[in-house]
């Protein structure tokens, strides 16, 4: 009598492997979903952007917030291979098409490198930015990040909180 009494609380070895399938299946269809949410979190006028930087050689971060008075019309990805950063992007967002130096008013880029400054602050995830005065840089793993505002007055309180928005967007296949 005892054995029926564990056989019967016992699940069958084919009912986990079913119940762990149907698991594996519903999160495959979450993961388009999942690229979706983050996506939408960024802020939208870098949005047409996320498409373009699928082909960067590094890990691709973006901000879910900018300062009001940076945000502009239109936007512009560069898959970059320079000294400075090496299969790295750059994101710019402009007041008018084409995005030139005149008209930027932020800018984000990452590639492999290393960022460095004299006065380190503390950012999310255990990073460390320096600020360099309207930039500020920080070291993920191998590679460099940083975020650029044209206007030199911006508090530096708004560069951090930029940056401890960034989100990483998931490459697209």
């Amino acid at each position: 009598m005892t054995t029926a009494y564990r056989d019967y609380d016992m699940p069958k070895p084919e009912l986990i492997v079913s119940i762990v399938a149907s698991m594996s299946c519903a999160f495959l269809f979450f993961l388009p979903s999942l690229a979706a949410s983050v996506n939408s979190k960024v802020v939208k006028e870098l949005q047409p952007t996320i498409q373009t930087l699928g082909g960067a050689g590094c890990p691709v971060y973006l901000p879910t917030w900018i300062p009001e008075k940076n945000k502009a019309r239109f936007s512009q990805a560069l898959l970059n291979n320079d000294d400075d950063f090496t299969h790295g992007y750059e994101v710019s967002l402009g007041l008018q098409e084409p995005i030139a130096n005149a008209n930027t008013t932020f800018y984000i880029h990452g590639g492999e490198g290393h960022a460095k400054g004299k006065h380190g602050v503390k950012l999310t995830g255990g990073r460390i930015g320096f600020l360099k005065h309207a930039l500020i840089e920080w070291n993920q793993g191998k590679y460099k990040y940083g975020i650029g505002f044209i206007d030199g007055a911006i508090p530096s309180a708004d560069m951090i909180k930029c940056a401890n928005s960034v989100v990483l967007i998931p490459k697209s296949k």
